[in-house]
């Protein structure tokens, strides 16, 4: 599959300390429009499968982002997601022999994903990135207790186990904001990256 392939480097090795609660409103710009260039790989044009509904997603996702409403940057950048996926699989049916469930339109982005990797319609790399934002969702749209591993509690306790950081509401708020900008960092290279029409 087409598309640029950042490796298998950690988030840390990517981006180090990045940190936008440190940017004002007009960086956080800055860095949404200079990852939207290098999306595009040299294009004007992006062939989004979103339809309207994503379309209104991302700008939510913009907005939110930019203002530092992190956990609605998630569900917005989950929204793009699951509506990109979901279109790209809609503009491949053919091209994979209809080889999908009847039911496919009624899958949520776990399942939606699943039939991408089946169908090899996204890069790999792509796939786990968004997947990691169907998870970064999980603990604010489905019950998860404060023993769960994936619970902000459970979350936080490990990153104060691996760094050192004593301060719960810092390190909580580190965790979301981390998770708003993987989101919306991968949501741009998903829905930029015209894979509707088989990749960049």
């Amino acid at each position: 599959m087409a598309g640029s392939n950042p490796g298998t480097a950690s988030w840390d090795d990517v981006f180090g300390d990045l940190d936008v609660r440190t940017l004002d409103h007009d960086q956080r710009l800055d860095l949404i429009n200079d990852r939207i260039v290098a999306a595009l790989e040299g294009k004007t044009w992006a062939a989004k499968s979103a339809g309207e509904e994503g379309e209104l997603a991302w700008d939510a996702a913009i907005r939110t982002f930019l203002d530092g409403i992190w956990v609605a940057c998630i569900f917005s950048c989950h929204v793009v997601c699951e509506r990109e996926v979901a279109g790209v699989i809609s503009n491949s049916v053919s091209r994979i022999g209809g080889e999908v469930p009847k039911n496919w339109e009624t899958f949520g982005l776990g399942k939606l994903l699943d039939e991408t990797t089946k169908h090899d319609l996204l890069p790999r790399w792509l796939i786990d990135d968004i997947r990691q934002v169907a998870n970064a969702r999980k603990p604010y749209g489905h019950w998860r207790s404060a023993i769960h591993e994936e619970s902000m509690m459970q979350r936080v306790r490990a990153e104060s186990e691996r760094t050192g950081n004593l301060s719960r509401s810092n390190l909580a708020e580190r965790l979301i904001v981390r998770d708003a900008t993987h989101a919306m960092l991968t949501t741009i290279r998903l829905y930029f990256g015209s894979y509707g029409l088989g990749g960049p």
